[in-house]
């Protein structure tokens, strides 16, 4: 069954507070350690998929920071001021009251499937294109334009100014952009475990007296509610099971490429 109540990592961390001596509280390596667990869930729903629209200058860009995958990117000549309101809530599918609040886009591109100035960019691996040149690069047919990503998150294309779209996929967020996690005792329970692994780990490492048992003991209880927990919010609901079921296939949908981002929210 599908869990749709989200909590943040302050409530967990606040929880850990009290169980820990006040001066070696440290909330920043706290909330690290929490992310790390999280992290190492692998939950479903930690992640979510968002849309960006970056300048590119000399053929450069910036992905955000909070990218972890990268799904498409579609490019156009035309700068960011020239993307309206209205234009962006056309090409990211949020005209219809169904989307009004989703981060997922629902039908994003009908534009670039019809006139629109939007055209997919493709994605190459030859380390070569990645120093500008000052001759034309060949490429597919149907894309003008290539790029390569480097571990930075700087984008280097073959489009030297001009605007891109990136389909990209983060960790889920609040509004303030805080990281959040299900509400699921189990989730909550195992992050606090690793919270005081990691503490009695640090205490072991001090040489203090059964710190090494407590060390051990936290991380048992941290693998076994983690595994409970992550089944428990991974099991597909009623209508996933369904989707499974039509779409079994281990082939990928040719035109999944040519329509964009259309695919995105459809499981």
């Amino acid at each position: 069954m599908r869990n749709l109540q989200y909590t943040t990592l302050d409530s967990v961390l606040f929880y850990v507070s009290t169980l820990i001596p006040e001066e070696h509280f440290n909330p920043l390596i706290m909330k690290e350690w929490a992310l790390k667990a999280l992290r190492k869930m692998k939950f479903r729903s930690q992640l979510e998929t968002t849309v960006a629209i970056l300048p590119v200058l000399n053929h450069k860009a910036k992905l955000p920071s909070d990218a972890k995958f990268l799904n498409q990117i579609l490019w156009w000549s035309g700068s960011t001021t020239d993307v309206t309101t209205e234009d962006l809530q056309t090409v990211l599918g949020l005209t219809s009251p169904y989307n009004e609040n989703s981060n997922i886009p629902a039908s994003i591109l009908a534009l670039a499937q019809t006139e629109s100035h939007w055209k997919p960019m493709l994605a190459n691996t030859n380390d070569f294109l990645l120093s500008i040149t000052d001759f034309d690069v060949d490429t597919t047919g149907y894309c003008e334009h290539s790029y390569n990503i480097d571990p930075s998150l700087c984008i280097t294309s073959t489009l030297d100014e001009g605007t891109i779209m990136v389909s990209y996929v983060r960790y889920a967020a609040n509004s303030a952009g805080d990281i959040i996690l299900p509400d699921n005792e189990d989730v909550k329970d195992a992050i606090m475990h690793f919270c005081l692994y990691n503490y009695w780990m640090s205490r072991a490492t001090a040489l203090e007296q059964g710190a090494e048992r407590r060390e051990d003991r936290h991380l048992l209880l941290f693998q076994t509610l983690a595994q409970k927990s992550t089944g428990d919010e991974n099991m597909p609901s009623a209508d996933q099971w369904e989707n499974l079921n039509r779409k079994n296939s281990l082939l990928p949908n040719s035109r999944a490429y040519l329509d964009s981002f259309q695919q995105l929210n459809r499981e």
